[in-house]
């Protein structure tokens, strides 16, 4: 599990989370609150949302998402407890506020996104090494000594130096 009752306890208000929990209108007891069905299963429900976009950008495994330093841990766990919040409040959104609990949701959408697309990243270190690409090849005075046709047809095909990176 990639958070825990005590992690989303941390996180928000303790009496809205014991209110939220609390299926009959009246709140969970706080002993009971880590064992609560309704909690683990938004907190298992987030955690699963959270490895599905990592797992479908295909820049971590779920070893590596569960053996993350502390400041990425408290990273991935601020997201699945803000997913779990979200389901929480999702039956009684007025709790929260309409325009607090949408803006919640489209800042965690925004959040996995980014975890997808690798716009943000953990310090795995498949991630510090990777590090950016890197360009070799010919040169274009390479190429101008191999007398290809382009080369030879000036003004007729485009300019080498448009096709090849910058300074090579």
């Amino acid at each position: 599990m990639l958070a825990t009752a005590a992690d989303l306890l941390a996180r928000w208000d303790a009496r809205l989370l014991y209110d939220l929990a609390g299926d009959d209108g009246a709140p969970v007891d706080p002993e009971a609150f880590a064992d609560n069905p309704r909690v683990a299963a938004a907190l298992r429900g987030a955690a699963g949302e959270v490895r599905s976009a990592v797992l479908k950008g295909g820049r971590y495994r779920i070893e590596q998402l569960q053996s993350l330093s502390d400041d990425d841990a408290a990273y991935l766990k601020d997201i699945v407890c803000g997913l779990a919040m979200l389901r929480l409040t999702a039956c009684r959104v007025s709790t929260v506020g309409t325009e607090v609990w949408q803006q919640l949701r489209r800042d965690l959408r925004e959040r996995l996104e980014e975890l997808e697309r690798g716009d943000r990243v953990f310090a795995t270190a498949d991630a510090i090494s990777a590090g950016l690409p890197k360009t070799d090849g010919p040169k274009a005075v390479d190429y101008q000594r191999m007398n290809l046709l382009v080369d030879r047809c000036r003004g007729y095909y485009p300019a080498r130096s448009d096709d090849l990176p910058a300074g090579r």
